[in-house]
């Protein structure tokens, strides 16, 4: 290179030297600004320090904890700004009011948390106001305005020695409000007054024991969804989907339920083991054991040719092994229908019903058979089913003098249907 450079000037550059291979050169530096070096002391945006013009974040002002209060930013906050809050301890009151469409965000809640010592008052106005992640605590938090907020992961605490209320209010006719994924806990007491006109909803919320007032004109504006640490369920409510009370019994809530029944697997105050869901068409919804009332819940079906030739004195016409899907201690009913041959008659054949697992007699009964052709007779067995849930079993046919052959042949067919029946 021939010749030297006795100084290089270079503007809004975050640089205050050039180095050379063979040496360093001065330089002059005019409107250097440190980018990022954290909030304007002017009006705590975060911009460059020096020219607060190159804003960084629009619509973003910040709280520190004991350096820049949250309230304070609310105040300055304008519709479509956010308020960014560290995590940390503010004793204030967080009051908003007169705003519309503004946000304030805290750190997601973890070994880290922004608590509010004296509470949350939404006021005025305000409308489609945005929380998320920020632990109120004290005695009082009132939300009004016209509606549209939305909290998400707040929580309400309050202590042993003085209850923390939340008081829901006001709202323009319709106008909803969202709590999600929020907490509470059983020193909090949750009050909807009577002059609410909105629609609130709690989704996936965990109330921990704490007490709730219902005093809104219909339960068709607060609705309760999968949530958990309920005492009671609300009567002046509507609950959707599976919600908890803190004795851990749960309820399954819903408007159409595509199932043929519903089988309860556990006991509660108001359901056993074993029960289904059923009607009448008359009494409404009722509770009742397998079947439903008055009614045949069917258990197995068949229809088909014998698959090879039988002959005998004593023949089987049907047997099964382990039938599955049978209740215990119900009313059971077993139809049966078959075709089978006498060589010789009139006989009486004497028809049983035997348990092949303890081969023991279930139920018996004779008809006189008049004729040596195919003869077709409709059986029925009645009986109480014992305490098992599968039943091995068949149906045999005697001539009782034994004078003559019984037979079926595969142009013979039988049907058989296991129903039981649920006495109103």
């Amino acid at each position: 290179m021939s010749g030297f450079i006795n100084s290089v000037s270079i503007q809004d550059v975050p640089i205050n030297q050039v180095n050379f291979s063979n040496g360093v050169i001065p330089v002059t530096v005019t409107n250097l600004y440190t980018i990022g070096a954290g909030l304007n002391d002017t009006d705590n945006t975060l911009s460059t320090v020096g020219n607060s013009a190159i804003q960084l974040v629009s619509n973003s002002l910040f709280a520190n904890d004991n350096l820049v209060s949250i309230q304070s930013q609310i105040d300055l906050a304008t519709q479509g700004d956010v308020v960014y809050c560290s995590s940390g301890s503010y004793g204030e009151r967080m009051v908003i009011n007169n705003k519309s469409n503004i946000g304030i965000i805290a750190p997601n809640v973890g070994n880290t948390i922004c608590e509010v010592l004296n509470g949350l008052e939404i006021t005025g106005t305000s409308e489609t106001i945005r929380l998320s992640s920020i632990q109120f605590e004290g005695t009082g938090n009132s939300i009004n305005g016209r509606g549209r907020h939305y909290l998400q992961k707040c929580a309400f605490q309050g202590t042993s020695i003085s209850t923390n209320t939340l008081t829901i209010s006001g709202f323009d006719a319709g106008k909803f409000m969202t709590l999600e994924n929020c907490e509470f806990d059983n020193y909090c007491s949750i009050t909807v007054a009577n002059t609410f006109a909105g629609v609130l909803f709690f989704i996936n919320c965990n109330f921990g024991g704490a007490s709730i007032t219902l005093s809104q004109f219909s339960n068709q504006q607060v609705f309760i969804n999968n949530s958990a640490g309920l005492t009671s369920y609300p009567i002046n409510a509507t609950l959707i989907g599976m919600n908890v009370l803190t004795t851990g019994e749960s309820r399954l809530s819903t408007t159409t339920l595509d199932a043929p029944y519903l089988i309860i697997g556990g006991s509660s105050t108001s359901g056993s083991v074993n029960e289904v869901l059923t009607t009448d068409g008359v009494s409404g919804l009722k509770l009742t054991a397998i079947g439903g009332p008055s009614s045949f819940f069917n258990v197995f079906y068949e229809t088909k040719n014998y698959t090879a030739p039988l002959s005998g004195s004593t023949i089987t016409l049907f047997e099964v092994s382990n039938q599955a899907g049978i209740i215990p201690n119900l009313n059971t009913v077993i139809n049966f229908n078959s075709n089978f041959s006498f060589t010789i008659g009139p006989q009486v054949a004497l028809f049983k019903l035997i348990n092949t697992d303890t081969s023991t007699e279930i139920q018996s009964f004779r008809q006189t058979i008049t004729g040596t052709t195919h003869q077709h007779i409709p059986l029925q067995f009645n009986f109480t089913m014992p305490d098992v849930y599968t039943l091995s079993y068949k149906i045999e046919v005697t001539t009782v003098a034994g004078l003559s052959v019984i037979s079926v042949d595969t142009d013979d067919y039988y049907s058989i249907m296991v129903n039981e029946i649920q006495a109103p």
